[in-house]
């Protein structure tokens, strides 16, 4: 992951006109941001299509570093 880039945002669908004062805020106010996955070195390789039945997908989850889960597989999470 890096901080998006102009070309990472060149690539965004267009955004739409009452979203696009939101965006700009983050795009340049400073320790503001969106985070972009950086491809060349992910390793994230897809193939396939969901209608086939054998395909690769990528699930994002985002959510703070510091979330509590009341129970992750079976067992209490803690977080250190």
């Amino acid at each position: 992951m890096h901080l998006c880039t102009d070309e990472d945002y060149e690539k965004f669908y267009p955004v739409e006109e009452r979203s696009a004062e939101k965006l700009n805020k983050t795009r340049t106010t400073p320790g503001r941001g969106m985070l972009c996955i950086d491809w060349e070195t992910a390793g994230v390789e897809f193939y396939g299509t969901e209608s086939s039945g054998t395909y690769s997908e990528l699930d994002v989850v985002v959510m703070p570093c510091n979330m509590r889960n009341t129970v992750l597989a079976g067992q209490d999470d803690n977080i250190s």
